[in-house]
């Protein structure tokens, strides 16, 4: 008797708890604007989407560069548990001598932006972004080597 009740109802509670762990929330947003450093555009830039996990670490979630006018389009999606603060850095060198030295500037997303679906329902605008300007999110790291990565080693929140 035992063993007809585990043939027959096991596979169908088995089946039930796999429904509810493939049901993950996720959050995605699609972000764009325009980049310039003295007032003309600011070409082959790297921002990079950011998210802020539950465990406070910082995971790259996409990249891209600027085009030749400065403008960038970003998107990028991240489950409940990659991230909870979704934000763009952009790694720059306006009006930085050193070449190995990169500025970094995290601008944080507003929630309203932010899709709890897999794909974006609206997309942010960031307007003209002055990169010669100072942000207090703003800091500098220098490499010894340019042929590190910045955005692995140094975007933090």
């Amino acid at each position: 008797m035992i063993l007809l009740w585990v043939v027959l109802f096991l596979p169908i509670i088995m089946a039930n708890n796999f429904k509810r762990v493939s049901r993950i929330v996720y959050s995605s947003v699609e972000t764009q604007g325009f980049l310039s450093c003295n007032g003309k555009p600011a070409k082959n830039i790297k921002i990079a989407l950011l998210s802020k996990n539950v465990l406070n670490r910082t995971l790259t979630l996409n990249q891209t560069l600027t085009a030749v006018n400065g403008a960038f389009l970003i998107r990028g999606c991240a489950n409940i548990f990659q991230g909870l603060k979704l934000n763009i850095g952009i790694a720059h060198q306006c009006n930085e001598p050193n070449r190995y030295c990169f500025h970094i500037i995290n601008f944080l997303i507003p929630q309203s932006y932010i899709s709890r679906n897999r794909f974006p329902f609206r997309r942010y605008n960031f307007g003209i972004i002055e990169l010669d300007k100072v942000y207090g999110t703003q800091h500098v790291n220098c490499k010894k080597s340019i042929r590190k990565k910045v955005f692995k080693s140094s975007m933090k929140l």
